[in-house]
């Protein structure tokens, strides 16, 4: 069947039965997650990113690229240097 007779609902069914999109799909729902996770933790204490960064240790690029979920983030980029400054 075309892609263009499929309505939306039998176009995700079918891609979710590609391993590769499946796997892309998760990994790159996990990134934004937590992109949310770290800016709403940030807003809550009330810190700017320049702050933030500051008490990371690391430079505010890379508390703005975790929170844009930039590509190519490792997961445990947030839990190496933004959990210990909000600890």
């Amino acid at each position: 069947m075309s892609h263009l007779g499929m309505d939306l609902f039998e176009h995700i069914k079918l891609k979710f039965g590609e391993e590769n999109f499946k796997r892309v799909y998760f990994r790159d729902a996990s990134v934004y997650h937590i992109a949310d996770q770290v800016l709403l933790v940030r807003k809550e204490l009330g810190l700017t990113k320049k702050e933030l960064a500051q008490k990371a240790g690391v430079g505010q690029r890379a508390i703005s690229n975790i929170e844009n979920a930039e590509t190519g983030l490792s997961l445990y980029a947030p839990q190496k240097c933004v959990c210990p400054a909000v600890a």
